[in-house]
């Protein structure tokens, strides 16, 4: 991982002393950045200057954030992911979720709780087998996955005013994800037909005069639920990540974000899941 380990000195002793001073500047590069993340996280505030983290530290400083995180956000229980829509669609950044950061629908939400939080819908999934990590088609990830529900994420304005995060900090940051609002689970199975289904899902997004604020149209969609499914899947393997039964998959938002912060109210519409149903997803802010 660390660049700085590859070069070496001629002359014995000066090696040593050169990896291990290289060592403790890389150790403490992430202990460091991990820790602006955390304070930040859990006092609610920004961080006050931008934050740096170099692309081979990245992934270091999120496991260290999320350390420190889970004595009292809990234990991991699945992935969330960050999912390109243009170019060459796909999953680009990986992160964890805490059994601490997700409420269900009708939620009450401090709007206290967070920094400029920031809300979009997506759609998540409940894995059934570990067949998931095998699974080379959407038919064959579907059969692997039990259920699949309606997500709003709530993400964090952590970093300071002006600041746009590249992938490195980004990652680092554990993707600003601070809550996910849960809609009803709707049960999966293999038949062929909810591979079309899913590909079908839209989205509206409302405040609370009913005015829309975000929208998705799966005719504009470029990646289909499954396929980001498995690309979170390849993104995951590659960190050393085997998914286990049970484990939650966020694949990625649908909708552009939306700032909550003049919102008293907020609810999200899923259509296509359920035949002639709709999904609901409903919070307050205060």
């Amino acid at each position: 991982m660390y660049r700085s380990l590859i070069g070496t000195c001629r002359i014995f002793g000066a090696s040593i002393l050169l990896v291990s001073m290289s060592v403790f500047a890389d150790v403490e590069s992430v202990e460091k950045a991990a820790n602006t993340v955390f304070k930040a996280f859990t006092k609610n505030k920004q961080i006050d200057s931008p934050l740096t983290v170099a692309p081979d530290h990245a992934l270091a400083t999120q496991n260290y954030y999320i350390a420190l995180l889970r004595p009292t956000w809990g234990l991991d229980v699945g992935y969330a992911a960050s999912v390109s829509q243009s170019g060459s669609p796909g999953v680009t950044l990986t992160g964890i979720l805490l059994e601490n950061m997700f409420t269900g629908t009708r939620a009450i939400m401090n709007r206290s709780y967070g920094v400029n939080m920031k809300a979009a819908g997506e759609l998540m999934f409940r894995v059934k087998s570990e067949a998931i990590n095998t699974a080379s088609s959407r038919l064959e990830a579907l059969a692997a996955l039990k259920s699949v529900i309606p997500t709003v994420r709530l993400t964090d304005g952590l970093l300071a005013n002006g600041e746009k995060p590249n992938d490195s900090v980004l990652l680092a940051a554990n993707l600003c994800v601070r809550f996910c609002v849960l809609g009803g689970e709707v049960l999966l199975s293999d038949d062929p037909a909810w591979v079309e289904r899913l590909g079908s899902v839209s989205l509206r997004m409302y405040d609370e005069n009913k005015k829309e604020v975000a929208s998705f149209d799966h005719s504009k969609h470029t990646l289909h639920p499954l396929d980001a499914v498995l690309a979170m899947r390849d993104a995951l393997a590659f960190r050393g990540v085997t998914i286990k039964e049970n484990e939650l998959l966020a694949v990625g938002t649908l909708t552009q974000s939306y700032d909550v912060v003049d919102l008293s109210r907020l609810s999200a519409v899923f259509t296509g899941l359920v035949p002639d149903e709709s999904s609901l997803i409903y919070m307050g802010f205060q």
